[in-house]
């Protein structure tokens, strides 16, 4: 059966020393931590104090299974069309708010994260904020998954028998890694825009778990990097005016001026 590459930030959901070489090699699932409610508020990269304070947990808060979810998802009993998902990441957790919209699609669309082929579940377009000054400049990134998050219990059903000789446990175990795989790399579109400032004060504030590590500080490091070639080279370019009562395009260091 051919497994997918995952990408280079799942290092944990790769099992190198069991694998034969030359074989594929195997995915393998990463528990979700059992979290509290401080390290839920903590975690946020893309929330306002007043939306952290002002966020409901599930009324079954205290009776979760965190050994059978691959992220923590919810939607807010009193704030109408906000959501909440907190992934882990690297050695971090990263808590999103989401946004549902009001558009409805014309068919019953699939979600991206569990990729449930029989569509049993209802799945509803959010979209979040990006992180950092992106999110405060309107910058989101949108994402279809299921309503009521309810993707880890999908996963794990066990999958029918596709031939003879499918391993269905296998099949269930890669479904369970891909979840988790695709909930980071949301995760990882929303931070990217995240400064090392607001970095550094949401790991002052979870001395447990923060809601980012070492892997977003590189990426944070990555998108400042960018920014700073791309103003280098706006810097380079040839300055030239032109007045507003001509629609003439100056050449390079010619000054266009009305006759």
């Amino acid at each position: 059966m051919h497994l997918p590459t995952p990408s280079p930030y799942l290092a944990s959901a790769l099992l190198a020393d069991s694998t034969p070489a030359g074989w594929p090699k195997r995915l393998v699932t990463t528990p979700m931590i059992s979290l509290t409610e401080q390290m839920i508020r903590n975690s946020f990269v893309n929330a306002s104090r007043k939306e952290v304070s002002d966020l409901t947990l599930p009324l079954d808060f205290s009776e979760i299974q965190w050994d059978s979810l691959d992220y923590f998802g919810w939607r807010d009993r009193k704030l109408p069309r906000r959501s909440y998902v907190v992934v882990p990441l690297d050695d971090s957790l990263v808590g999103i708010v989401l946004r549902q919209t009001e558009a409805k699609a014309q068919s019953r669309p699939q979600c991206s994260w569990c990729q449930d082929v029989n569509l049993s579940n209802d799945v509803a377009f959010y979209s979040a904020k990006r992180a950092g000054d992106a999110g405060r400049k309107g910058d989101t990134v949108g994402t279809l998954v299921c309503a009521e998050f309810g993707c880890s219990v999908t996963v794990r059903k066990r999958p029918p028998l596709a031939y003879v000789g499918f391993d269905v446990d296998a099949a269930r175990e890669a479904r369970i890694a891909e979840l988790q795989e695709r909930a980071r790399s949301f995760a990882l579109s929303v931070v990217h825009g995240a400064s090392s400032a607001r970095i550094s004060r949401c790991r002052a504030r979870s001395a447990l778990m923060g809601c980012s590590g070492a892997l977003l500080e590189r990426i944070a490091n990555g998108a400042n990097a960018t920014r700073s070639r791309s103003n280098s080279t706006s810097s380079m370019r040839p300055s030239m005016t032109v007045s507003n009562s001509t629609q003439r395009t100056a050449p390079p260091g010619v000054s266009v001026t009305k006759s």
